[in-house]
């Protein structure tokens, strides 16, 4: 897996936006984590009165830093 991404970076840094790899990375993992998270009975959400809070949680501290990451990747080099 981690090959086929770095033999496609050139086109992943470029043909598509950062927020775009983003979520397809999240969207490819989010199936393990549920069947993980239903076999070892682990509740995935916050209680009722902080599910806003849980939004934030996971803009705040996945979305907006691995974004931020991959934005870097175009005009950085390694």
């Amino acid at each position: 897996m981690w090959y086929h991404m770095d033999s496609n970076e050139n086109c992943r840094l470029h043909c598509h936006p950062p927020i775009y790899a983003t979520g397809l990375r999240f969207l490819v993992a989010s199936p393990l984590l549920i069947l993980l998270s239903y076999f070892t009975r682990t509740p995935l959400l916050f209680p009722k009165g902080n599910r806003v809070f849980q939004l934030w949680v996971c803009i705040a501290y996945f979305a907006i830093p691995f974004t931020l990451m991959i934005y870097g990747e175009r005009y950085v080099n390694s």
